[in-house]
């Protein structure tokens, strides 16, 4: 647990007493004040990836969101910068470039952040139908991580 210091502008470690069981902490409170659960962030990583629809259709808006294509939803973490870098890419089975939706972009880690391929080109042309890469690569000061997963696009 950590308690807020406004005079210090930062979070003061709360020690505390572990019970027989050793899964709970009993820490005395003295007065009212910000506390919060603090805990260590995970290393550099991409967690909780999903590709909505997939198969998927450019032209059809098949979960009622108003948005046309594909919804690439992720998380990022990092335990040494607060915003790591993100860049997400489509690729060809063939290992050909066909979009960047975005490159070394900062993302809250922690949080899910949402990104729609309308199945389109780089030149604004629509892709052909079959099956794509998903490259999604995250950096931070000690280095970088990467993720690949598939969706297919069909019109």
């Amino acid at each position: 647990m950590g308690r807020w210091n406004p005079n210090r502008v930062e979070w003061n470690i709360l020690g505390g007493n572990k019970n027989s069981t050793a899964t709970q902490i009993e820490i005395d409170i003295e007065h009212f004040s910000l506390f919060s659960l603090l805990l260590p962030s995970r290393p550099l990583g991409i967690h909780e990836v999903t590709f909505t629809p997939n198969p998927f259709s450019p032209e059809v808006d098949s979960d009622g969101d108003g948005e046309l294509g594909v919804m690439i939803n992720f998380s990022v973490s990092s335990n040494t910068i607060r915003q790591p870098f993100v860049t997400v890419k489509i690729y060809s089975m063939l290992g050909e470039l066909v979009r960047e939706i975005i490159v070394n972009e900062p993302m809250e880690k922690g949080q899910m952040s949402s990104f729609n391929w309308d199945g389109k080109t780089d030149i604004g042309r629509f892709a052909r139908n079959g099956r794509y890469l998903v490259k999604i690569e995250t950096k931070d000061e000690q280095g970088t991580q990467t993720y690949l997963g598939r969706i297919v696009l069909v019109k």
